[in-house]
């Protein structure tokens, strides 16, 4: 299952239900989630466990429930096969912020060896947060928070050739940014195993392919059916040029498959009528009224943004809920899903009540909201933590979105608790003195001629510049990335050691 095509089957979500008290890893606070009533699906990643938790809702009953992981039947033992940031489909009966599932099912996006990894493992610096590389073709984003790494590989040692499992979500470029991603091994031509989903291209024979010998092929990559292949979910037992499909086999060649299973794929989200909620990367942007999540044709020209400053754009994270009207979803809210803020620092102070947690920069400090859709986790311990475990000193990585509340104006949608490291803010300018310093989220850093080192990635590919380029390129609402080497905190100076102008309005 495609991640443009997470949804599949009829879908009926129902809207309103405003969430309250203790969720998701977060440890308690305010949401507002989107489902209600009996037969819902909830698509999204797991955020955390205890029963589990998805778009924001406790789903219980969830190891009685028909559970299909990967394409195999899990039922009886789902909760012990899924991971936190795997996208996963739950369908069951939900009451405002709990729910009772019936059917959980997990498809990972790509499974295959890791080619052109960048940064390399040799070249991994501090202030590197996202690492890119491609799977059969297909161009992948990890990052070092917002991903869940799961085997004996991690952020910063995965390399090439490393054959990995990954779920996430497609933007706008076709670039699948990774939620989830599991380390399986080294490749081994002629044994590895292997998935990839696609759109057939081409067959030969041309007519299509059904018998051993013939050929199928998927972005770039010829997949052989084998003898006795499995073609049971293929319609008629023949796969077609523009068919959407799932391959399973042995990896032979860098661009070549032995098949052994091939199943047709379902690009519907819902019928007429259906109501749904669907969470992704915005894609194929021209207005409010016209846009699409997940692969679905969207018209939120009259929904109700969440925050209200949301800004609609290609790339941004969000969840849609609405009505399907034909083949388009029209929809009723909006909420941000996102990551455009990263911080990485020492903790000050949390607060369980208020859901929040304080962390400490050299020349200030940023207040962060937490909500029942946080995902949550311990990277040094391994699995999920509480905020009510996170204490004053901890190291943490966050990835989250501006929200309404000035006091905890960022809202996070991933925390990690991470070994110290090198203190690190990145989001929209404040304001700023030309050849003096920025300020991010209220926080101050100066920079200096000769000691900062300016960067410019506006243009795609990270670049040193001088420093009177990098002011000359600055406007407020810029995205800047600042790194603070100095850590810990006590010989912090709130001189930018890295000033990175990543993007501008």
């Amino acid at each position: 299952m495609s991640a443009f095509h997470k949804f599949m089957g009829t879908v009926s979500i129902l809207l309103a239900a405003t969430l309250a008290g203790c969720g998701g890893g977060s440890g308690g606070g305010t949401t507002t989630a989107g489902i209600g009533g009996t037969g819902q699906i909830a698509s999204g990643t797991v955020t955390a466990f205890g029963s589990i938790f998805v778009n924001g809702i406790e789903f219980f009953d969830v190891d009685t429930a028909t559970c299909i992981i990967d394409g195999n039947d899990s039922s009886g033992a789902c909760q012990g096969n899924l991971e936190l940031g795997m996208v996963v489909k739950v369908t069951g009966s939900v009451n405002g912020a709990t729910g009772n599932a019936t059917q959980i099912v997990y498809d990972d996006d790509v499974d295959g060896p890791i080619s052109g990894i960048t940064p390399s493992t040799a070249n991994l610096g501090p202030a590197d947060v996202t690492r890119s590389f491609t799977i059969f073709n297909i161009p992948v984003l990890i990052d070092s928070a917002a991903t869940t790494f799961s085997g004996a590989r991690d952020f910063s040692t995965l390399t090439d050739n490393d054959v990995v499992e990954v779920s996430g979500f497609f933007d706008n470029n076709g670039v699948l940014h990774a939620t989830y991603l599991r380390y399986k091994g080294g490749l081994v031509l002629g044994a590895t195993s292997v998935e990839l989903h696609g759109t057939v291209t081409a067959t030969t024979p041309a007519a299509g392919a059904s018998a051993a010998g013939d050929t199928v092929t998927v972005n770039g990559i010829t997949a052989t059916l084998a003898a006795g292949v499995d073609l049971s979910d293929v319609p008629g037992g023949t796969v077609r040029s523009g068919d959407l499909v799932e391959i399973r086999g042995t990896l032979t060649g860098a661009s070549a498959i032995d098949a052994d299973r091939i199943e047709q794929e379902d690009a519907r989200i819902g019928g007429d009528g259906d109501e749904v909620s669907i969470e992704g990367l915005i894609t194929h942007f021209v207005d409010a009224g016209n846009f699409r999540v997940d692969g679905q044709a969207v018209d939120a020209g009259s929904a109700v943004l969440e925050p209200l400053n949301l800004q609609l754009a290609n790339g941004v994270k969000v969840e849609v809920e609405g009505t399907i009207s034909g083949s388009t979803l029209v929809a009723t809210k909006v909420e941000a899903r996102g990551n455009d803020i990263k911080l990485e620092a020492e903790v000050a102070s949390r607060d369980t009540v208020a859901n929040t947690v304080t962390l400490q920069f050299a020349n200030g400090t940023v207040t962060v909201q937490l909500n029942n859709q946080t995902q949550m986790e311990d990277t040094m311990a391994g699995g999920m933590i509480t905020l009510g475990a996170v204490q004053a000193g901890d190291f943490l990585e966050v990835r989250g979105f501006l929200g309404d509340n000035p006091a905890a104006p960022v809202v996070a949608s991933e925390v990690r608790r991470s070994a110290l490291d090198d203190a690190i803010i990145e989001a929209p300018v404040d304001s700023f003195v030309s050849n003096a310093g920025v300020t991010l989220l209220g926080v101050p850093f100066d920079t200096v001629n000769g000691t900062t080192v300016f960067l410019d990635e506006t243009g795609g590919s990270e670049l040193v510049i001088s420093e009177a380029q990098f002011y000359a390129g600055l406007q407020a609402g810029c995205i800047v990335k600042i790194q603070d080497s100095n850590t810990p905190l006590a010989t912090a100076d709130g001189i930018a050691d890295e000033a990175e102008l990543e993007s501008c309005p």
